[in-house]
């Protein structure tokens, strides 16, 4: 069986992501948000309610 590093709360460690590399996550994720979301907007917009939900 193999041992891991465990941390005191029971986690095991590991090489963590860098600060930069999680703020350019975060900071990609807004406009990719942003950009790809008024496509499935506009279709559901211009169904009935009914149609909408059974599309989601």
């Amino acid at each position: 069986m193999l041992k891991a590093d465990r941390t005191a709360n029971g986690w095991t460690t590991g090489r963590q992501p860098s600060a930069t590399t999680l703020l350019l996550l975060l900071g990609l994720t807004v406009p990719v948000v942003a950009i790809g979301s008024p496509a499935p907007a506009r279709g559901a917009a211009s169904m009935s309610p009914t149609d909408a939900m059974k599309d989601w």
